[in-house]
This record gives structure tokens, C-alpha cells and sequence, in this order.
């Protein structure tokens, strides 16, 4: 399995075995920030979407978006000054976790939720044959900031750091946890019986193989 830091150092791991664990669950056992609270430091007024940026979004879409300087083919579009993202891309791209939701215009989701605090619920509509779901209070409690060159949505976080690799042994294989110091995009790809994880993250200086 490759580590890759999207904004620092590469570390490899060999031999994981991820045993039946599903991507979703995988997420909360890579990723963790301990004493994490979701509570923005920065008034929410401060991270406020830009009102000239989703003026200039207006009635537009695409296929592609940039996360951290990461492209992927991800629909995305502007409704009703809502900047919605295919569903999958906020699982695939970002490290989402979609929760049960009785409702199919509201998805509530998991991504660095703090101890006792609910979940962050998205509003989500349905149109050309995606589930978008609306990005605009990620962007406000993390701090992001978004633009578009053309039809490319560009999203960029917060810088994080991996703080520590640490890895045990589970009955059903090896388990890797990697901890960051805050709210940070991952990617996991499985391909040709290779793993990689991509963490939006500033690697430590020893980038040591993990074996």
C-alpha cells in the first residue's frame, strides 16, 4: 500500500491487509485527529461563502473539479446559489462518510466529527442523472475556498500535517491509522491488487518506509 502525500512525502506500505473492512468504514480507521472539534475557530461570518464566487458560479457546471491540486472527473454544478458535487466525489475524493437519511433531499455525513456532535447534513437534489450534494457548509465550517477555471471547479483546504504512522495487528489483517493535525481530503484507490491512499496532507521530514 502507498501512502502518498498530496502536499509533502511519500511513504509505502507493504504487506496490509485490509481483510473485509469497506471503504467507508476505512476512512475513520486511517484517518483520526485526536481532541478534534468540528467548532471552527474563525467566526462563521469569516468563512462565509464569497458572494462575488458564487455570483460568478452562477448557472454553470462541469465535469471536472481540482482538490488541492488533485484533478477528477466529477460532475458538479450551481443551483439556486448552491455549489453542488456528485455524491460519489465527496466519498471517493474527499473521504466522506454518507449516512441513513429518511429524507432524499437531506444527507447527513460524517467527515471529522468531534465527540457528542451530530453530523453535518447537506441538502441534495437529483438532476441529469447525479445526486449532487451541496458543498456550501463544508467550505464554511473548514475554511475552504473554491473558484472555477473554465468548467473545472477548483476546492482548496486548509493545510494539515500527518502528524504519525502507526500500525497493529487486527484479526482481520494489518491495521494502519494515520493522524493528522485537522480536517484533511483522502483518496483511496484500489487497483490491481495495490492500495493507495492519498492524504491532503504536508508529510514529516522522515518520509521512512512503513513496513
Amino acid at each position: 500500500m502507498d501512502i502518498r502525500s498530496q502536499r509533502g512525502c511519500h511513504r509505502q506500505v507493504k504487506g496490509l491487509m485490509l481483510g473485509a473492512l469497506g471503504t467507508a468504514t476505512l476512512w475513520h480507521g486511517l484517518l483520526e485527529q485526536p481532541g478534534f472539534s468540528a467548532t471552527p475557530d474563525t467566526p462563521p461570518s469569516a468563512l462565509a461563502v464569497d458572494a462575488a464566487t458564487v455570483a460568478q458560479l452562477a448557472a454553470e457546471r462541469g465535469n471536472a473539479v481540482t482538490i488541492n491540486g488533485l484533478n477528477a472527473a466529477l460532475p458538479w454544478m450551481r443551483r439556486d446559489g448552491r455549489i453542488g458535487l456528485a455524491d460519489y466525489g465527496l466519498t471517493d475524493h474527499i473521504g466522506l462518510r454518507l449516512l441513513n437519511s429518511e429524507n432524499p433531499q437531506q444527507q447527513p455525513v460524517q467527515w471529522f466529527t468531534g465527540a457528542g456532535q451530530p453530523p453535518l447534513t447537506l441538502s441534495a437534489w437529483v438532476q441529469g442523472g447525479h445526486r449532487y450534494l451541496d458543498i456550501t457548509p463544508l467550505v464554511q465550517q473548514h475554511g475552504w475556498t473554491i473558484s472555477n477555471q473554465g468548467q473545472t471547479l477548483q476546492i482548496t483546504t486548509p493545510v494539515t500535517r500527518i502528524e504519525a504512522i502507526r500500525q497493529g495487528s487486527q484479526p482481520w489483517g494489518e491495521r494502519l491509522v494515520v493522524q493528522v493535525s485537522g480536517p484533511t481530503v483522502a483518496q483511496l484507490v484500489e487497483e490491481s491488487g495495490r492500495v493507495t491512499l492519498t492524504v491532503g496532507a504536508v508529510g514529516p521530514s522522515n518520509s521512512a518506509q512503513v513496513n
